[in-house]
């Protein structure tokens, strides 16, 4: 049997977890304002945790998918950073199976040092502990140069733009964010390459060419990329835009700290300042996503080792 390895950074399953979630995330040391105020994100957006929800449709889409093409049995297996199931668990219980092939996929389009690498690696160590030698494991590249998947993001990017009044998208501005990443321009070179590369053959593909690139989720009193999503809107408000589209790079499934920090800090600062403001929607498991996504997969796995 194959399996399939999706990596999240945290699924939430129940607001019983949302403490263990910000005590692993800090390495036990999470303050009582952090606590609380990471209860009321999660208990603001009405909904358990689209992570959580989305990530296992995606798996569930995945494997029927695969299964249709290949013929041969899929199970999918969610593998977290800061959550049950952690990767290490996620390895276990592919041991427990029987699996004989485990296939790796990111979530996230753009490879960093912090994210996909440290969970790849992870796998190895989990299942060299397992001395399951004989169960190959391959790493699913991350999307960002994939020409099908810069057509998804455009498509989504487009739609946002002509959401806005036509009287005022001559004067508004595209901004591509990301999750911010520790460290500056010299020590994350690979990560800002993959992250222009995307927004410039995404808006290659928009009737539009003016675009910032943002990023978000700083932690403060350490160095991380910037400039953040929201000195550029205020950037962009005292140059007269009438209007900005935020277009998240990194963050393509739904999640708790993007919805905060794009669609709802953003949104309020943009109207503050007397702008329109439009976000384009997240991938999640949309049809077309997972089309994109499965053949992705599939390329990788018709390649000769």
């Amino acid at each position: 049997m194959n399996g399939l390895i999706l990596f999240s950074y945290g699924t939430i399953r129940s607001m019983d977890d949302i403490a263990a979630f910000y005590e692993h995330l800090t390495y036990g040391n999470v303050s009582e304002k952090m606590m609380e105020k990471g209860y009321h994100l999660f208990q603001s957006i009405g909904t358990c945790d689209p992570l959580a929800s989305t990530t296992k449709r995606i798996g569930r889409s995945l494997s029927r998918r695969l299964k249709q093409e290949t013929k041969e049995e899929w199970k999918y297996y969610i593998a977290n950073k800061h959550t049950y199931p952690f990767i290490e668990d996620a390895v276990e219980q592919c041991v427990k199976d029987r699996v004989s092939k485990i296939y790796t996929v990111p979530l996230t389009p753009l490879y960093s040092k912090t994210g996909t690498r440290v969970y790849e690696r992870t796998v190895v160590k989990a299942l060299n502990k397992h001395e399951r030698e004989r169960v190959s494991v391959t790493n699913i590249p991350v999307l960002y140069s994939t020409v099908s998947f810069i057509h998804l993001l455009a498509d989504r990017l487009n739609d946002a733009i002509v959401w806005l009044p036509e009287n005022i998208q001559e004067d508004t501005e595209i901004v591509f964010t990301s999750h911010s990443m520790p460290g500056d321009h010299t020590t994350q070179q690979d990560f800002i390459w993959q992250y222009e590369y995307l927004a410039s053959e995404v808006i290659k593909r928009v009737p539009y060419r003016s675009y910032r690139l943002a990023y978000r989720s700083a932690s403060p009193g350490e160095a991380w990329l910037e400039p953040d999503i929201l000195d550029v809107i205020r950037s962009l408000a005292k140059e007269g835009k009438k209007a900005v589209v935020i277009c998240e790079l990194l963050s393509i499934i739904k999640n708790a700290e993007a919805i905060q920090e794009v669609g709802r800090d953003g949104m309020r600062l943009a109207h503050l300042l007397g702008m329109e403001f439009v976000q384009t929607e997240y991938l999640n498991d949309s049809d077309d996503f997972m089309e994109v996504l499965t053949n992705h997969i599939l390329e990788k796995i018709k390649q000769p080792s």
